[in-house]
């Protein structure tokens, strides 16, 4: 239900905003072109670095969580392999 309602909500933003810009557009073009560009940077252009950055950080964490990891599984395989040769 909560999903419906996002959906909805959402459609409802878009759907008052565009109408907003082209009755806004149709008076004064300058002013409509203007709110037009300032919705598209707002929504669509504002987001996308930060939702590519934490998708990016969150893959290079896990990868470097793996490096580190394995690392430090390699080295102590090292260790326990040097302590069996008496060295």
């Amino acid at each position: 239900m909560l999903a419906l309602y996002a959906l909805a909500s959402g459609m409802y933003r878009i759907v008052v905003s565009v109408s907003i810009i082209l009755f806004i557009g149709h008076k004064f073009l300058l002013v409509g072109l203007l709110m037009a560009l300032l919705c598209a940077l707002s929504w669509g252009i504002v987001p996308m670095p930060p939702a590519v950055t934490s998708s990016a950080c969150s893959i290079r964490g896990k990868r470097l969580h793996q490096f580190l990891v394995g690392d430090l599984a390699v080295h102590r395989q090292g260790e326990s392999a040097a302590e069996e040769r008496g060295g």
